[in-house]
This record gives C-alpha cells, structure tokens and sequence, in this order.
C-alpha cells in the first residue's frame, strides 16, 4: 500500500479530481458517511494513470497513523502495482489540520516513496528516504534536507521538488549535519561563494551544492576538488529547471 501524505480537515467531506495539479485524472466524486463527514482541500493523482478508476471505493480508515485525526483509504480497482496489470491498488491518506486555512504545516516523509502536498501557508517540506515529490503549493516553502546524520543517499533519497518558486518566497533548506562539507555560515545564501555553482558541467565543478540548469538536478559534492561527488550526489531534482541563486537557499546548524 502507497501512503500518500497528503492533509485534510475534518469539516465536511469533498473529494475533487477536478483540474488536479497533475492532470493525469478527472474525476470527480463526494463521499459521505452518517456519522461525520470530511473536507479534502489538497489532492495527487500521480499515483493513478487513466483508467485505474481511482476514487470509485472510498471508505474511512481510522486513525491509521495515531496522529488523532482520521485517515482514508481509497482504491483504484484496475491499477497495476509492480507491474501486475488490473490487480488493483489502495491509497491511504492522511487526516492532518489547517489544510485550507492558511496556517503553516510542516509534512514529513516515511521511508517509503511518498508524496507531500502544502497547502496555502509557508510550509515545511521534509522528504525522508524515499524519492518523494514535494508539491509546496502557495505561500512561502521550505524543503528541508536534513538526516542529524552525515549525507548518505541512501537516508536521503532522491527527491522530486515540482513547484519550486522563488519569487513566492521558496527556500531550499540545508542541514550542516547532513551536508558538512559546506564552509559557509548560517543564513540566507552561501557566503562562502565557492560552496555554490550554477552549472552544466556538474560532474567537473568543485563547489559543494551544484545546480545544473539544463535539467534542474541538484547535487551534493562532498570531496570538492576531487573527482566525482565523493559519498555525495544527487539528492533532488526542480521540475522545469528554474533558476537558482545562492538566496534561495538557507542554511542551519
């Protein structure tokens, strides 16, 4: 079972596929049950191609992750999981607060691949080991790498930021636990100039966060001078290659 992370709020219950963010499924269905009833305000659809007719069975699912709120469960009857084709699929989501209200969330991922969805407040994103997909959404967004240990790709994955937009205030958040190699001090940006480099030549440059502008991928280089990116490497990738300055980037102790 795929859990997607993503939030909503227990008010009434709504359920849209309607102009989804990724556009791989319209759809549109309401789910009731008697005794309460749900707000969904967020929602992906990358997980269902056409036809695995996602959302016909939606059911309530408890409190699945003891976080307090109740969570979903929906099935796509004919999705092909591992290949298997039509053996069908089911979909957890997460119950969480202030989804729609404006008010920050912070969203953390499990090991597993997962997909985190802000809402309308300066969200926090942080993926996990998993190669995740963070969607910030509106506001001013954090995504947030940090393991409290040293960078291992295999505790930081490979990660899909799909909306990254510095004007709306996005920062990318380093941890210098994780990313140790990097000299320059805690802040906004890189005051060290050389642990930063915007270039498609990623794989000969020596600063230590390298941004190849051609497909958007973000490397970690951890030997610096040295060839390749020593127990580096990539560790995300920004759908449409946007541009990236040393500003959009904050790091912390």
């Amino acid at each position: 079972m795929w859990l997607l992370k993503l939030l909503f709020s227990l008010q009434t219950i709504e359920f849209s596929l309607q102009n989804n963010h990724f556009g791989y499924y319209n759809r549109y269905f309401r789910y009731k049950q008697s005794n309460f009833r749900y707000n969904i305000i967020i929602l992906v659809t990358k997980v269902v191609d056409r036809g695995d007719r996602s959302g016909n069975s939606v059911s309530n699912a408890g409190d699945i992750n003891n976080d307090g709120i109740d969570d979903l469960i929906i099935g796509a009857r004919y999705a092909d999981p591992n290949g298997n084709s039509d053996a069908g699929q089911s979909y957890v989501v997460f119950g969480g607060k202030n989804i729609g209200s404006g008010g920050a969330i912070i969203l953390t991922a499990t090991a597993d691949a997962d997909i985190l969805i802000g809402g309308e407040g300066n969200d926090s994103l942080v993926g996990g080991v998993g190669n995740d997909i963070l969607v910030g959404g509106a506001g001013a967004d954090r995504f947030l790498y940090n393991t409290d240990a040293a960078f291992a790709l295999t505790a930081i994955g490979v990660d899909a930021i799909t909306d990254f937009n510095s004007s709306q205030g996005d920062k990318i958040v380093l941890d210098q636990t994780t990313f140790s190699a990097i000299t320059s001090a805690v802040g906004t940006g890189f005051n060290n100039l050389s642990d930063f480099e915007v270039t498609n030549l990623a794989g000969t440059s020596t600063a230590k966060i390298v941004y190849n502008t051609a497909n958007g991928q973000l490397f970690y280089n951890q030997n610096g001078n040295a060839a390749g990116f020593g127990s580096g490497g990539l560790f995300a990738t920004l759908t449409g290659a946007p541009t990236l300055t040393a500003s959009d980037f904050v790091l912390q102790a």
